[in-house]
């Protein structure tokens, strides 16, 4: 008998060694308990998980680099992501949701070009893609092609009413574009209609906070976390409801940029994007955009973003954090310019050199960078828009100024202004609503459209004290696209936070 028993024994293990659809179905339901884990995002379990599964073949090897993917861009590191969804797609060569990932991570480490092809590869695998119609309204949202954005987005949500990713991403392009009541109504609508939304309905307290309805927002971010916790997403519950137990009791109608805190003592996977810590003791007081320069040590923004500020923090392009002093400045009144030294100087390649410098002239194309408000909703790229020079010198006749028909975003004040061939021709210092129709005696005022103003770089080298700053003869240089701009000026523009004391 225990002959015929240890016979039977050998015969399963031959089988389970050479069946390899034992092994598969084993491997199936940890991949699919790790895909469980990612959505309550229990990201360390999924990601232990994943590592322990020996693939059977290259198609499971494939969907566990595509997870293992989805876990770093949840958790900020694109770069890192990119090596697992570059796996994924040599094992399986046609994949629209293996490129739709990889697109997603060669947008996030900056990569607009290739991160359009592969989006436009998805599609064409599989036009219901939303997330590779999402990659793509971003890149064209952040190289300045609003229009075909707004297109993309406005199409995909007819299609999409129902779809949380596709409301999201269609209230932040209307927020980005200026119009927060729209993005309101649309975030309100979707929340209403899908009562198990939490995180639109979570995103929508984001934006109201933002805006400045803290009470409001308080409301909808306590609802979204009692939803996460009964949907068992204790992480995200408990990272909510904290952050509502904190703002619950102080929340104004003024607007306060929001800080959430990304991680706790169960996550422990670092973020590739070194988040801006706020000291104990000091509170966000106001944000802007600047540019390297001096070899990596300074970075030039406007006067008004740094005013009253009692510590100062930048972040470029890349995610790289530095602490910044004042140390040379013009007035709001004058120059509105400012200069910070960093407290660890920035790759020397991130800079601008001054030989890349000059004044703008009339007719030029002006491309603005840098970072809206929407940023502290966790998005750390800039964005650009696209116009030309209307006329060098600025409202009022102020000859240190000229205008540009390029939009300036919420945020922009302090970014640089350049042209087609990565020159840099400005500061962004204001947006023209309105201007006095001239007759001090009547209240009348005359609204102008798609009229902005940036100060001529050449004030920047006069505050520096260098010489230059002339405009630059541009018929031999070579034109770039949008896209090939933003991709060489990512990690040279940064985000300005100020902080005040609480």
């Amino acid at each position: 008998m225990k002959h015929c028993v240890r016979f039977f024994c050998q015969i399963l293990l031959c089988l389970s060694l050479f069946n390899p659809s034992i092994g598969l179905a084993d491997n199936y339901q940890k991949i699919q308990k790790a895909r469980d884990a990612i959505d309550l995002e229990r990201l360390d379990q999924s990601l232990s998980l994943l590592k322990s599964i020996e693939p059977v073949d290259n198609q499971e090897a494939a969907q566990i680099d595509q997870l293992i993917g989805e876990i770093y861009l949840q958790v900020g590191k694109p770069s890192k992501a990119l090596e697992f969804f570059e796996q994924a797609i040599t094992s399986i060569m046609e994949d629209g949701e293996a490129m739709a990932g990889l697109a997603e991570a060669l947008f996030g480490v900056g990569k607009i070009t290739q991160a359009k092809r592969y989006a436009q590869s998805a599609l064409r695998d599989n036009d219901d893609l939303v997330r590779a119609h999402i990659v793509l309204t971003k890149i064209e949202a952040s190289t300045g092609n609003t229009y075909q954005a707004k297109q993309r987005i406005e199409k995909l949500f007819k299609q999409k009413a129902r779809n949380e990713d596709v409301a999201i991403a269609y209230a932040d392009f209307l927020y980005d574009q200026g119009d927060d009541k729209k993005a309101f109504n649309l975030l309100s609508d979707f929340t209403r209609k899908n009562i198990n939304g939490a995180k639109a309905l979570d995103h929508f307290g984001r934006l109201l906070w933002l805006a400045g309805y803290e009470r409001k927002a308080v409301k909808a971010r306590e609802q979204a976390g009692k939803l996460y916790e009964k949907q068992g997403n204790q992480y995200r519950a408990e990272n909510i409801l904290n952050w509502v137990l904190e703002h619950k009791n102080t929340a104004r109608r003024k607007a306060k940029p929001f800080q959430d805190n990304k991680q706790n003592s169960n996550f422990s996977l670092a973020r590739h994007f070194e988040p801006i810590q706020i000291p104990f003791g000091y509170r966000p007081a106001g944000q802007g955009s600047g540019f390297i320069v001096n070899e990596g040590r300074y970075v030039v923004t406007n006067h008004h973003v740094v005013e009253g500020a009692e510590r100062l923090v930048v972040r470029n392009g890349t995610g790289e954090v530095r602490n910044a002093t004042v140390i040379r400045f013009s007035h709001k009144n004058k120059n509105d310019l400012a200069v910070l030294e960093l407290d660890k100087p920035y790759d020397a390649n991130y800079a601008i050199r001054l030989e890349e410098m000059g004044d703008p002239t009339p007719g030029r194309t002006s491309i603005v960078m840098g970072y809206p408000l929407a940023f502290m909703l966790g998005k750390h790229m800039p964005s650009v828009t696209e116009g030309s020079v209307s006329a060098v010198i600025g409202a009022f006749n102020q000859q240190s100024k000229f205008q540009t028909t390029a939009k300036v975003n919420k945020g922009n004040s302090g970014g640089p202004i350049f042209d087609l061939q990565g020159n840099l021709i400005g500061v962004v210092v204001m947006k023209w609503f309105a201007i006095p129709t001239g007759n001090k005696n009547e209240k009348q005022i005359e609204r102008i459209e798609d009229v902005n103003e940036g100060i001529k770089i050449s004030r920047v080298f006069d505050l520096m004290g260098w010489n230059g700053g002339e405009p630059i003869d541009v018929s031999d240089q070579e034109t770039m696209s949008v896209e090939e701009l933003y991709q060489e000026m990512l990690p040279k523009v940064v985000y300005v936070q100020r902080l005040a004391r609480r």
